[in-house]
């Protein structure tokens, strides 16, 4: 938009200037006219002509000295600020529109994991799952009756690996739990955020299309084949090279794990410590530590 333009107002700016306008011209005025229909007839009568002219004028005097007191410093100054916020809360929502343009057509998978790998050549020896389910339910005055219906395509898995004596517990994260996190980092972002202003309104509503954030992050043919292998030998299975974050002794939250030297993205940890990054400077958040935000998908 060209300098010196009309900003747009946001739905916030708007009632805030509806309601000051009310407060400090519209309510005045009321009260005014109100008063003046009883009092000014009333003094009129109990007084004569010439005591009614003077309470008359005066009325008029002080409902115009009052309007122009709380029209210029009350009414006008809060006008302005909030139009000056309203322009700032513009500003940034340019900028955030063209950061999260990019975002939701970006790949998730594209950019790294950004957590470390776990250490050791470790081995399978179990595989587990763990089916997400859907409610349904319907609400009566003194029950609730509802069925729990799995979604057999969205499953957690935990893939119990061993090295020597060391045994591992990893947490392969489902696709609902990566939309999740999603939403723990936007979540972030909408701290302090009103819904009803520029800002509010572009990342209350920001979501990214399934094929871009979900597609080929649950393979299920990797974990399948890492199920298979449990039946061979354990010196001939493959090798599985985990990357995530601990959260606690011999239990991992896996963001991605490599076997036989191909590396699998599972929870895009990257994609979102990008899109925290880049949209955190804009909205004035501070940054936090990269790697502890996987354990809050426990």
């Amino acid at each position: 938009m060209k300098i010196g333009a009309k900003m747009p107002l946001s739905d916030m700016a708007g009632y805030k200037l509806k309601d000051e306008q009310d407060m400090y011209i519209a309510f005045p005025i009321i009260f005014f006219v109100v008063a003046s229909v009883i009092f000014i007839p009333i003094t009129f009568g109990a007084g004569g002509f010439a005591p009614g002219i003077v309470v008359s004028s005066a009325t008029v005097f002080i409902w115009i000295f009052a309007s122009s007191f709380l029209y210029l410093k009350k009414y006008k100054p809060e006008r302005a600020k909030i139009l000056s916020n309203n322009e700032i809360d513009f500003a940034k929502s340019c900028q955030l529109r063209e950061i999260l343009k990019k975002f939701s057509t970006l790949r998730s998978v594209s950019l790294p994991v950004v957590e470390g790998v776990i250490p050791g050549e470790w081995r399978p020896f179990r595989v587990e799952h763990a089916l997400s389910n859907s409610l349904r339910a319907e609400v009566s005055r003194e029950h609730i009756r509802g069925i729990a219906t799995p979604n057999l395509f969205d499953s957690s898995s935990v893939v119990f690996l061993k090295k020597a004596d060391a045994v591992l517990r990893v947490i392969v994260p489902s696709s609902r739990a990566t939309q999740e996190m999603l939403k723990q980092t936007i979540g972030v972002c909408c701290k302090g955020v009103w819904r009803d202003s520029h800002v509010g309104n572009l990342i209350y509503n920001f979501s990214v299309e399934d094929d871009v954030l979900l597609y080929n992050i649950s393979h299920p043919q990797l974990i399948d084949s890492i199920d298979a292998s449990c039946e061979m030998p354990l010196e001939a299975r493959p090798t599985v090279k985990v990357i995530g974050e601990k959260i606690q002794d011999g239990v991992v939250i896996a963001t991605a794990l490599e076997v036989n030297g191909r590396q699998e993205i599972f929870l895009p940890s990257g994609f979102f410590q990008k899109l925290l990054a880049e949209v955190a400077p804009v909205l004035g958040i501070a940054q936090q530590p990269s790697q502890k935000h996987v354990a809050t998908l426990t």
